[in-house]
Parts: structure tokens; sequence; C-alpha cells
């Protein structure tokens, strides 16, 4: 939900994380000034900010972690996650898993309802995963479907089969069943997604294309109603009272406003303006020791993306001297300043542990990758391959303040170290930044992704040959085949899946630089005294509103 962000995906550096799981989801109260308790109406507002817009209200088009957790607070699903991180039901009343483990069977509430009245009901589930596994929709989330290895996903998402041979099915208006064609233990968190998302059928064939556009083009039945969108400035969300769990639900009203500029966001704070928001690298040295900041260590992977389309990047020496040159340590430690750690690696630490209780990232040995000489040295071999009249790589970098001063810090970087390189930008917000790279329309993009699902072969996948998010087209026949081990053959054999997924990530990092890793992040955040039960987790949503209160 994947869906994580605050950068938007990749490119626009916003720090919000599509979709994710894994450790650091902890608790908070506040300690400032700031919440909004509006005392003469007894209204509860809660007021965050975004450093990027969302993109849509569509699900099935969903592809930032702003966009995940809007939408993951205003349509309700199977489940949600708890401030710890754990399962909890929603429209799910209970459910049955057949012996094999391969047929799972969702008995649902029949009390939930869409914002024009209509039921929520199985056939919304079946119809939006057949909608997602439709290559006519584009979705770049379809291929999701294979993932969770629900029956002829695979045919579906070719265009192959027909998305009624999908193997998900209504067997009545409230009772769901899904057929895998293997057994998948990380399914249930899976389903969490935002594009797993249920649709109501009849409304989205009425508006059309239009779907998911607008607040007027889109249905809710979450705890909150999208109320309003302003493009690029504010989206308030309404508690919903036809939600059947509206009794658990404080806070009356949620406004997130979009805020790229990090000093703007302190003063709107400390003003009470803002409730909670992300601390940028200066301020989050400044705040650190202060009582309202909250740390969140993640599994969020942040790493640079380069296009190989563009004939500088495609060479492997060029992709070697790039991570060579990079000074990941003054990134975290002063760009970031907020817990995050220097990353050679893609796979993240705290995500999976043997049964000794080791971290997977500790039974693996990816070298140090930063060696200033050794990149000089590949950088000259790219030359001579590549004998080009001149050498520029335009970066692809959102407009907030954190991603100026990274991408500044990236180009001082490359143009010192790597002689005759030049680097130019290429400013854009959240939305267009990620049209742009899902198009190819970019050179180079730093992205920041949490894990949308429970597992360690997120991130490999992530970069096989036709994964949706693999937008600097890596590809390696090696890569793709340890790859599709890990998530079929060797997906209940941890020591055959940990082996092979060890192998693809040091293609990856080590021997092709698909992607240069730059650090495993963290959250830092500033809450006011007046918010009570916030938290951060890597899994979908990353906050869920309903389970937060803001008292006087």
């Amino acid at each position: 939900m994947r869906k994580v962000l605050s950068m938007a995906l990749a490119a626009a550096m916003l720090l919000t994380v599509l979709a994710g799981c894994g450790g650091g989801n902890q608790t908070a109260g506040g300690s400032s000034s700031g919440a909004q308790s509006n005392a003469s109406s007894g209204e509860k507002v809660l007021t965050l900010s975004y450093t990027g817009d969302i993109s849509t209200l569509d699900m099935n088009l969903c592809y930032n972690s702003n966009t995940a957790e809007v939408l993951s607070n205003t349509v309700a699903t199977l489940f949600k996650h708890d401030q710890e991180g754990k399962l909890t039901n929603e429209i799910c009343k209970d459910y049955t898993v057949s012996e094999d483990g391969m047929v799972y069977t969702f008995n649902l509430r029949d009390d939930f309802k869409w914002s024009n009245g209509d039921p929520v009901t199985a056939h919304d589930f079946v119809y939006s995963w057949q909608r997602l596994g439709n290559p006519n929709t584009g979705s770049t989330y379809a291929n999701y479907l294979s993932k969770a290895h629900i029956i002829n996903a695979e045919g579906v998402v070719n265009g192959d089969l027909d998305g009624s041979e999908l193997g998900v099915t209504a067997l009545n208006d409230y009772t769901l069943e899904v057929r895998l064609d293997r057994p998948v233990p990380y399914l249930l968190t899976f389903l969490c997604e935002a594009a797993f998302l249920p649709i109501n059928q009849k409304f989205q064939e009425s508006v059309g294309d239009k779907f998911g556009t607008s607040v007027e083009n889109a249905l809710f039945s979450g705890a909150y109603v999208v109320a309003d969108w302003q493009t690029e400035y504010e989206i308030r969300l309404e508690k919903n009272p036809d939600y059947p769990l509206a009794d658990q639900v404080a806070i009356d009203t949620v406004i997130i406003k979009i805020v790229k500029d990090a000093n703007t966001a302190v003063n709107l704070f400390e003003t009470g303006e803002l409730d909670i928001f992300e601390l940028d690298g200066e301020q989050a040295v400044m705040y650190k020791d202060d009582p309202h900041a909250h740390a969140y260590a993640t599994t969020q992977m942040n790493f640079l993306v380069m296009n190989e389309q563009n004939p500088i990047l495609a060479n492997v020496n060029a992709r070697r001297a790039i991570s060579c040159v990079l000074d990941k340590q003054f990134i975290t430690d002063e760009i970031y300043a907020n817990g995050s750690t220097p990353a050679d690696y893609i796979i993240p630490a705290g995500l999976d542990y043997d049964e000794n209780g080791n971290d997977f990232r500790t039974t693996t040995n990816i070298p140090p990758a930063t060696d200033i000489e050794k990149g000089k040295e590949y950088w000259a071999k790219a030359k001579e391959e590549l004998n080009l009249p001149q050498y520029e790589i335009r970066l692809m970098i959102g407009d907030s303040t954190k991603s100026k001063r990274l991408a500044e810090f990236f180009q001082s970087q490359l143009e010192k170290n790597l002689e005759g390189l030049t680097v130019t930008f290429d400013y854009a917000t959240s939305k267009t930044a990620i049209d742009k790279e899902i198009s190819g329309d970019f050179d180079t993009t730093f992205s920041t992704w949490g894990v949308d699902y429970l597992d360690l072969s997120f991130f490999i996948d992530m970069f096989t040959t036709d994964f949706y998010a693999n937008t600097g087209h890596f590809s390696n026949a090696e890569y793709d085949e340890l790859a599709q081990l890990a998530s079929g053959e060797y997906l209940n054999d941890k020591e055959k899946r940990w082996e092979a997924l060890r192998r693809a990530e040091e293609i990856l990092v080590v021997e092709e630089m698909g992607t240069v890793p730059i650090f495993q992040g963290a959250r830092m955040y500033l809450v006011a005294d007046q918010v009570e039960g916030y938290h951060y987790s890597d899994v979908t949503p990353q906050r869920f509103f309903a389970l937060m209160d803001v008292v006087a």
C-alpha cells in the first residue's frame, strides 16, 4: 500500500510510503500545543500534513502511500491492522481455510454500506479483483493477483483468460471464496493492500473513466468519507455515520494539508494549525529530544532507480560508479537525521527471522558499496565502453525541502567524483512524477517503498523483469528464476527460500547494480499533546485514524 510515502513512489520524494509491514509499530501520545478539539461544538478535529497530494480515489489504480492511507481509511475491507500491526476484522465476520491451505472462505458482515446506500457485498470484492486484473484497467498492481497465487490470475492479467475465471467467487451476497494454486502464508495481510479494496460495480460503470478522479466520482464505506479534495491543497475526511463500528471512532474530522515546505509545517504546528507532521532532516536534529517527537523504525527501503533505457545507465560500470561515490552516511546523518541507517542491501532488516531468532539480514554478506577510487575506475571503464560526446543524466525529484536538498547533494557527489558527468534536475509534483516514472520519462529518481505484504520477497519481486514497479527496466534471467523459486516452489521451504533470496540480492546490488540502495528508513513525527493513540505501522494503512483520539 504499497504501499508507503511521503515520497510518492520514487519520484516525488514524499515521505509517507507505499504500503508496508514489519518493525516500528509503536503508539504515542503527543505533547505540544496544536490538536484541535472544537470545545463549543464538541467536534473533534485532527489536522496533519502530507508533502504531496493523493493521486486518485480509484483503489485499483492506487500507487503511492498517501493515496493508500486515504483509501484505507475511507473504504472498508476484510481486515485492518491495529496500532501494533496485527490484523483485526472489519467487514470479515469470520473465515475458514481448507486443510490444504488453498481455499479461503470469508463470511462477511451484512451491515456495511456504500455512501450511496448500497450494501457492501462479496460481489464488490469479486468485481474489484476482476477489474484489477483486467489489462484494460491499466493497474500497476495487477500482478499482485498472481503474487497472491489466486487461481488463473496470471492468465487473467495477461489477457489470456476472462476475469470470470479468476479464482474468486461470491457464493452468496455475504460469502466470499478465494481459491489459490498453493498455500500463501502472508495472504491475509496481503489482502489489506489498497488495490484489493472492494468496488461497487454499478457505480463504477456509471461514471466510467471518471471513477476516482473526484469526490463526486467515488464511493466510501469506511470509518470516514472524503468530504472534500482540493488538489495540491487539502483533503477533508468526515466521520461516516453509517459505519457499523462508528461508536469506536472518536475523531469527527481529519484535515490533511498539502505542505511541501518543512519550515511552513513547523510554523503551522507551533501555531496549533497542525497536530501531526513529519520532521525534515534539519528539524529532526533540532527536535529529536523534544517530548513531542516520536521516532518509528521501519522496513522501508530508500533507493535510486536508474532507467536502463538511458544509454549511460544501461552500462553496468556506470551504475557501479554511481553506487560507489554516494556518501550514504551523510545522507542519513545530515539530510534525514531521523534514525535512518545507511544500506547497501535491498531486503530490509526486521522483516523475517529463522527458528533461532536470527534476522534474515544478518545471514547475508553484502559488501560495503562506498569506495570513491573504485567508483572512479568504474566510471573510466564506462566512458571507454560508451564513448559518448557528453555525459548527462536527468534526476527527477520532488519539490519538497528535503527532496531539493537530497538532489543537490546527489548532484555534487556525482559531478565531483565522476569526471565529465553532468546532473540536471527535473522537478515534478507527486502525481506527475508517478506518471513520468511509469511511462519511462526519466533517467533516474529516488524512491521510497515499504513492503506491501509481510514477506522477504517483496523487494526482490520489485526488480523482476515484468514487475510493475521495475521502472528502471533491470532484467536478469538468473535473478528472475530465483525470484520465481522463492515465491513458488520454495515458498514453504525457508532454508531453500532464504538461499535463493540471498543469491538474488547479490545479483541485484553487487554484481549488476540494478538499483542503488541508499538507506533503510525511519520516521520522526511531531505529535500534539491532545492526540492520543498516534501510531505508525509498516502495514496498510500506516495510520488508521479511527484508532486515534483528540482530547481537551
